[in-house]
């Protein structure tokens, strides 16, 4: 017998869809039970989490083989009233082994790593009870954005992290539970298919030839005119607006240039060869993009030196010409478009 659940109407419902909250208590609650549940799902997070290097004191790697209990806390209170998103406690024979907290931000907001980092060392890191038979314990960040995180005891995780590491599993069904999450996340609002909108458009007659040389593009972390996660950048040409290539956004993170620049570029944690998306390739990118743009021999006293940074594939799509896209009038705004409109003769002049 076939069965189908709706929730108000709402096609392949599952029951992710009934937990109670806004959007980041929802995927945080989500993702607590799911661990809860699913061992598939535990496996593939702490897979995730070992590739970042997370071990206990004594250097070994966590034996989920080994544990045979778990307690998973979603908003548990904190000693000073405050609720900490979620806490895993791991034992073995009753004895503790590991306990992790994770600090999360809403997969549809910016919110920057440094913020969680700076909520796990001012709420939690000495106000939760339930550490205090833990000789290990493990601080995670979990955001929307990558950022550098000089705190080598935090380990830092992306929405899109935990998406790639459940896709196949969830794309071949192996498990239910994890199908349903996967679906859930991704489809929140409609807004997250692991990136947000096909293609943002941007005036960049000035900033063309530092993307050209480099393949980099940056712009202020709170800037409000590029806040959702586009899969391809169209930089516009000062006359007429034209866009006469697209450029596939292979990363995006932040980046303190004046604070944290060459911590960035030596940092040990970006050499992993687990950690594809800051590897020497990127590093070597931004090194050329600081060179420049002159920011080294300034002292990197620029306007807002914390940027949103753009990681361009090196492969360019290019338009035919002499008919590039364009926006009906080229002014100051950073419209989004769909892909397909970019390649129809009878829609690109009219974007």
């Amino acid at each position: 017998m076939e069965k189908e659940f709706r929730l108000y109407n709402k096609f392949q419902s599952s029951f992710f869809n009934l937990i109670e909250g806004k959007l980041e208590p929802q995927q945080t609650k989500g993702l607590g039970l799911l661990l809860s549940k699913s061992d598939l799902a535990l496996q593939l997070f702490f897979k995730l989490l070992s590739n970042k290097g997370m071990v206990l004191s004594n250097g070994e790697k966590i034996n989920l083989n080994t544990i045979d209990k778990m307690i998973v806390n979603c908003e548990l209170s904190s000693e000073d009233n405050n609720r900490a998103d979620i806490v895993l406690r791991l034992y073995t024979d009753k004895i503790p082994v590991v306990a992790l907290l994770i600090e999360a931000k809403s997969i549809n907001k910016g919110t920057s790593e440094d913020v969680a980092c700076k909520q796990i060392d001012e709420k939690y890191k000495n106000a939760i009870s339930e550490f205090n038979e833990f000789e290990d314990v493990k601080w995670i960040t979990l955001t929307k954005y990558r950022g550098f995180n000089k705190d080598s005891k935090i380990i830092s995780t992306t929405w899109n992290e935990i998406i790639d590491v459940f896709y196949n599993d969830a794309k071949s069904e192996k498990e239910e539970l994890l199908t349903d999450y996967f679906n859930f996340l991704t489809n929140i609002n409609n807004s997250m298919k692991f990136y947000e909108k096909e293609v943002a458009s941007i005036p960049a007659a000035k900033s063309l030839p530092a993307i050209e040389a480099t393949h980099i593009y940056e712009c202020p972390f709170n800037y409000k005119k590029l806040k959702q996660k586009p899969l391809y950048l169209a930089f516009r040409e000062g006359k007429g607006g034209f866009m006469k290539c697209l450029y596939s956004v292979d990363e995006v993170f932040r980046l303190d240039f004046k604070n944290e620049y060459y911590e960035f570029m030596k940092h040990k944690q970006f050499d992993s060869p687990n950690d594809p998306n800051y590897d020497a390739k990127i590093k070597n990118k931004i090194k050329k993009y600081v060179e420049f743009q002159g920011w080294e021999a300034k002292g990197f006293d620029i306007d807002d030196p914390i940027k949103k940074v753009f990681v361009l594939s090196d492969k360019v799509i290019k338009f035919p010409g002499p008919d590039y896209p364009r926006p009906k009038s080229n002014n100051l705004q950073w419209p989004y478009y769909d892909l397909a409109d970019m390649f129809d003769d009878e829609k690109k002049l009219q974007l």
